[in-house]
């Protein structure tokens, strides 16, 4: 399951899926960056990465996600739930690295659904 992303930066692409959406709003929410909590009411937290952000809120987001690669060795135990069993430290490393990067040139974003 995924959303349809429209950047405002026609030349970059943003893809998602269900695990990067939540992982990406939990990174979002552990560097101070914009999130989005959507519990319908319930006591847990469903957390993702907001349905639209503008570009100075991906700029912004870019630079807090980019807080996080000297702490990766540190949180993956906390994230390591949304990787392959196989994975390490290092594949957070590349998926924040990935991430932070799109945010950076997107020019911000609007989810259609």
């Amino acid at each position: 399951m995924s959303r349809t992303i429209v950047t405002r930066n026609k030349d970059v692409d943003f893809y998602t899926n269900l695990n990067s959406e939540q992982l990406i709003g939990q990174l979002c929410k552990e560097s101070g960056a914009k999130y989005h909590n959507n519990n319908h009411g319930y006591d847990f937290e469903n957390i993702s990465f907001p349905y639209k952000m503008t570009n100075e809120e991906s700029i912004d987001t870019a630079t807090k996600l980019r807080t996080l690669l000297d702490k990766t060795e540190e949180i993956f135990p906390k994230y390591k739930h949304f990787f392959d069993k196989k994975s390490t430290s290092e594949d957070l490393k590349e998926f924040i690295i990935y991430y932070s990067d799109i945010f950076e040139k997107c020019g911000g974003y609007e989810c259609l659904g």
